[in-house]
């Protein structure tokens, strides 16, 4: 149990602890009726669990059993479901009316309704006997109501639920959270036999919510699950709050924040997992405070991708346990509306959360207030007389006197009072002393009742004639309590606090057992890994024993910081317990974990980190081509792939096989980096995260690696990082790229979104924005090329290390294809590395009408629009509408005749400018005229073609060939190769 806090100055209301277990959940009567309006039932066992987290309606065997008839319950199909346990096969019913009732008895009503049912197996021996999913929610409003449990009659112990049109009125505070279907599960897939009907569905509602653990947050997708006993987050999120304490990769019983492990039963069967100690999880609302749930234990589980965190019904029943024992006392919540009116249309809903007036309060932390400063972090008192203290200040001037009484809703727990007026269980404040702390003191009540190790919490409540200190919102202040009437470990700081300094200054705490145990017990104590080591102060190691002699004698833990070289400023740690013994009494003893702030003795770290280099990469692609590429030469580059910084970063890639993108950060941002905080946006493919995995370090120091499951296609991207991504010491990222030429991120401020461009056009090896005959004579040149520079990789199209005739059919794939747009600005915070004039010259290739389109030969009768390459020439007659075009040359066939088959000059109505638009040509090969569409055959034996070396007169491409370029002794020039035709299907590659 801890006191809530803010995020990010968010003002925030206090709902005090989590249950842990959800103290109860809502249930419907419910029924099954033919078409002939007999009842089916069940009839005994027809009280079924309403569970927002399932899509469909499910019923279990003991309600099965219950519908034997006659008539007799009848099913059709099967489906495959998916719970916390995997998957497992259901029966699919025959079509039937449900009938469903809340606390009104008022029937509702889903017709032809398929539900499906499990005759093998229940949950459990208690119950549900059946799950009633969103189908019986979606276009009504659900009320779920806590005020029964306000006053207990009989043995009536349940909470209610009911249905309506409309959201009841309510004259107290109330919150509403905002909730969606953001992801979609369908039933078809699972259907068996698949085209079989499936049953009903709805989908399941999701809202977004942070958790907060030692100043760590992380965010995500929050199922909204009424049917869950417990909340539960995926091993993403308990990463990013850093559960994973001794950073040995695992969750388990050797981290700080380990509370046991728990075996969970779902629908499709049972798993154990580890619970872990969380300290809050927030929950924003449409009025602005957040809702805040403190002391939590949630399991960690990956269920499903889209689900990062469940928001089990233990959060909805906070405070009633407390509650329960005092007769008119209510918990935080006293009523809950689902309202799913509109849902099956607009995806939209929203949960109104209906408050206590009672202990009503926001707490601002920008405004009034109060601050609590508690000594070593937290406050621990024992029944054995030992107390402890916390301060307590005003956050404003008053303009009145301000009286805060010390409130502690379980009176036979702890007391609180003035330190300086124990008769006093108040303290007064004034527009002149309001600043300065005053002292609570804090003890606990010496009963007999054993109750192990236990909490309460004082509650600060306000009155002035001060409006803005009328009943202010003030955090409360938890109390850990070890009871001395059961066996238990107790912790005592010295001076109240363990504080620690690298380099410097040790500090001590004390270990002792509350109670006589019959067998010795051993306590371990665990080093926090690169902060703290932990040992005792006689006889070193990491243990304590304590004897059925010594048991109350206590025992001395010295605790010293790890000097590492790291600039951390002050910083937090938690020094966890473990207990072994054969006295089965102290085998269940609960230990506190002790609070360590250490000081750090190095000077601070105030540079951000900045990007220095995007590179390109593939799992194909050869050493010798990476040596060519990777900017240092054999074993002295990056060893990746292509760095896109500085002169290469505008330029289309023309690599069929680019599946690697590599982040080179200036130092270590791993503990912040996460996939929540990159984005890859394209234009043909909007988001290529889903597609994508992570890594760290795995391929260089500091560098991150976004691996594709397949590569690049056409496509212009936008990579960006967010500045949430920090170093070690906190710094978020320097990430603005500033210019088209830059070699590094940053504009020397810490802050500020990374959005860097990459095109991606296989075969564009002369880098015009699309791929057409150009690109192919272009290429051609180049075979036989052995690889050695950026210069000769952009033809070797697909990294092998040479060019080849093999990049010719690569590049020849791709003809037609054309760089899209970039993805619009409007959508990324800057593309600085890329200017306007460029953007407009890729959208398509430009072309010139005083230039010819030139055909590679061998055009088939299968055919599909392709783009032409235009090329200079000089023979022109008219510049708008010539009447002729020739080549001159050697000619631009050789002997194997292509499929060119002459037609008209021009088509009727149709100018040289729309011939180039449309893809036509016309060019004199020796004498001979033709004009034709241009077009790619569709692979089919033919007989082979010879394709020519480039015609005298025309110009070399764009990436000049340089004068020493290293060639094959077979490729010297004049340079033919023989491009055979295959089959389609056939694999050329084999």
């Amino acid at each position: 149990m801890l006191s809530a806090s803010p995020i990010g100055d968010r003002p925030y209301f206090d709902l005090g602890p989590s249950d842990g277990v959800a103290w109860d959940q809502p249930r419907v009567t419910m029924q099954l009726i033919d078409e002939a309006e007999n009842i089916i039932g069940p009839t005994t066992f027809n009280e079924w669990l309403l569970d927002t987290g399932a899509n469909t309606i499910l019923g279990f065997q003991t309600a099965v059993g219950d519908m034997t008839g006659p008539p007799a319950y009848q099913t059709e199909g099967q489906f495959e479901e998916l719970g916390v346990g995997g998957t497992s096969l259901y029966d699919i019913s025959k079509s039937y009316r449900f009938d469903f009732a809340g606390e009104s008895g008022i029937r509702n009503t889903l017709p032809d309704t398929r539900i499906i049912t499990d005759a093998t197996r229940d949950v459990s021996i208690f119950g549900p006997y059946g799950i009633v999913g969103m189908p019986a929610m979606t276009q009504r409003v659900t009320t779920l109501d806590f005020t029964p449990w306000t006053t207990i009659e009989g043995l009536d112990l349940f909470m209610k639920v009911d249905f309506s049109n409309d959201v009841p009125a309510y004259a107290g505070p109330r919150y509403t959270v905002a909730v969606d279907n953001r992801f979609e599960y369908f039933p078809e897939p699972h259907v068996i036999p698949l085209g079989g009907p499936p049953p009903a569905w709805a989908d399941i509602p999701f809202l977004s919510a942070q958790l907060l653990h030692n100043g760590q947050t992380s965010s995500g997708n929050f199922l909204f699950d009424t049917g869950a006993q417990v909340s539960i987050l995926n091993r993403r999120m308990a990463f990013e709050l850093g559960l994973d304490t001794n950073n040995d990769g695992e969750l388990d019983s050797k981290d700080a924040s380990y509370a046991r492990n728990e075996t969970i039963s779902g629908i499709s069967g049972s798993t154990s997992v580890p619970v872990f100690l969380i300290d809050e999880v927030h929950v924003p609302t449409e009025e602005g405070p957040d809702l805040v749930w403190t002391d939590l234990q949630w399991l960690v589980l990956d269920i499903d991708p889209g689900i990062d965190a469940v928001f089990g019904f233990d959060n909805m029943t906070s405070g009633w346990i407390e509650a329960f024992a005092k007769d008119g006392k209510s918990g935080y919540i006293m009523q809950s509306h689902l309202d799913f009116r509109n849902y099956e249309t607009t995806g939209q809903g929203k949960i109104y959360f209906d408050i206590n007036p009672e202990i009503s309060a926001v707490v601002d932390p920008n405004g009034p207030g109060a601050a609590i400063d508690e000594s070593g972090g937290l406050t621990s008192v024992s029944e054995t007389g030992v107390t402890d203290t916390y301060t307590l200040r005003l956050t404003t001037a008053p303009t009145a006197d301000v009286r805060v009484t010390l409130d502690s809703p379980d009176d036979q727990q702890a007391t609180a009072v003035d330190a300086n007026h124990p008769s006093h269980n108040y303290l007064d404040f004034t527009p002149l002393n309001w600043s300065i702390p005053q002292t609570v003191l804090v003890s606990a009540i010496d009963d007999s009742t054993p109750e192990s190790f236990h909490r309460t919490f004082v509650r600060h409540t306000s009155t002035s004639s001060d409006p803005a200190y009328q009943a202010v919102g003030m955090p409360r202040v938890v109390i850990n309590i070890t009871d001395n009437d059961y066996p238990g470990v107790m912790l005592i700081p010295s001076d109240g606090a363990t504080e620690v300094t690298e380099g410097g200054a040790t500090d001590t705490y004390q270990v002792v057992l509350t109670f006589p145990p019959t067998q010795p017990v051993t306590i371990a104590m665990a080093n926090v890994q690169n902060q703290v080591t932990a040992t005792a102060l006689v006889g070193g190691g990491n243990s304590l024993v304590f004897t059925p002699e010594n048991w109350d004698v206590p025992q001395t833990v010295l605790v010293t910081a790890v000097d590492d070289a790291f600039s951390e400023g002050t910083l937090k740690t938690y020094i966890s317990h473990s207990l072994t013994t054969e006295d089965t009494d102290f085998q269940q003893a609960f230990i506190l974990q002790e609070v360590v702030t250490i000081n750090d003795n190095d000077v601070a770290d105030t540079t951000p980190p900045r990007v220095l280099d995007v590179q390109v990469g593939s799992s194909s692609w050869n050493a010798p081509f990476i040596d060519a590429v990777d900017g240092g030469g054999i074993a002295n580059g990056n060893g990746r792939g292509l760095s896109l910084a500085g002169p290469e970063q505008l330029k289309n890639l023309p690599w069929i096989n680019i599946d690697r993108i590599y982040i080179q950060f200036s130092e270590d941002v791993a503990d912040s980096l996460s996939p929540a905080k990159i984005a890859l946006a394209g234009t043909n493919i909007a988001n290529y995260m889903p597609g994508l995995t992570l890594a760290y370090g795995e391929d260089g120091i500091n560098v991150a690696t976004l691996r594709f499951a397949s590569p690049i296609a056409n496509d212009s991207l936008i990579l960006s990082l967010l500045d949430t991504i920090t170093d070690a010491a906190g710094n978020p990222l320097d990430g603005e790229w500033s210019d088209a030429s830059s070699t590094s991120s940053g504009d020397g401020t810490a802050g500020g979104r990374f959005d860097f461009r990459i095109d991606v056009l296989p075969g564009d090896v002369n880098n015009n924005g699309g791929v057409n005959t150009a690109d192919l004579y272009d290429d051609y040149d180049m075979v036989g090329t052995v690889v050695k520079n950026i210069s000769h990789a952009y033809y070797d199209v697909n990294g092998n290390g040479g060019v080849n005739t093999a990049d010719l059919y690569d590049a020849y794939n791709w003809i037609g294809r054309i760089l899209p747009s970039p993805p619009a600005r409007s959508a990324t915070a800057s593309l600085a590395n890329v200017s306007l004039a460029n953007e407009v010259s890729r959208t398509k290739p430009a072309v010139n009408p005083s230039d010819l389109p030139v055909l590679l030969g061998g055009l088939g009768t299968e055919t599909r629009l392709r783009t032409a390459r235009t090329l200079p020439h000089n023979r022109v007659t008219s510049a708008t509408e010539p009447e002729s075009k020739t080549l001159d040359g050697d000619g631009l066939l050789g002997s194997a005749a292509p499929q060119i088959v002459p037609t008209s000059v021009t088509p009727p109505g149709k100018s040289w400018r729309d011939l180039v638009e449309n893809f036509w040509e016309r060019a004199d090969y020796d004498g001979l005229m033709v004009a034709s569409q241009l077009a790619i055959q569709t692979p089919m034996i033919a007989p082979p073609i010879v394709v020519p070396s480039r015609p005298e007169g025309i110009a070399r491409n764009r990436r000049a060939r340089d004068e020493s370029e290293e060639r094959d002794s077979a490729a010297e020039e004049p340079f033919q190769f023989i491009v055979p035709y295959f089959p389609t299907g056939f694999d050329r590659r084999s």
